[in-house]
């Protein structure tokens, strides 16, 4: 009697112990799943930082190719308000080109990810 109770005890422990490591197998399989997703999402955020760097230079390439009005006397508070009131209307004019940009980019990324998930499927 006390033999049968031991194996049961033991078979119960050896169910125990296997859905133990089968669990701990399925965490770490989900641990390496949500690092690697961390990764993609890391490799997003760089590649979107790089882009708004390179819009963000180049514009200011081109304000700088605008301004033009080099010739206005800089004391003359008038028309230094004038000036930046230009130079604010031309940066927020290249800020919402910048953002068309981007809103196409990541458009133009969805769809590529679209089509690439239709030739896989």
């Amino acid at each position: 009697m006390q033999r049968d109770a031991q194996s049961l005890l033991n078979k119960h422990y050896e169910q125990k112990k296997n859905i133990v490591d089968e669990t701990q197998i399925l965490l770490r399989d989900v641990k390496e799943k949500i690092d690697f997703l961390k990764m993609k999402i890391h490799k997003l955020e760089n590649r979107t930082n790089h882009l708004l760097f390179y819009f963000q230079r180049f514009f200011l390439m081109v304000l700088v190719a605008n301004n033009t009005n080099s010739s206005i006397n800089k004391f003359d508070p008038i028309e230094e308000k004038i000036q930046s009131l230009q130079q604010l209307q031309m940066e927020l004019k290249i800020k919402a080109r910048a953002e068309t940009l981007l809103t196409i980019y990541n458009g133009q990324r969805t769809q590529k990810m679209c089509d690439k998930a239709q030739i896989l499927s």
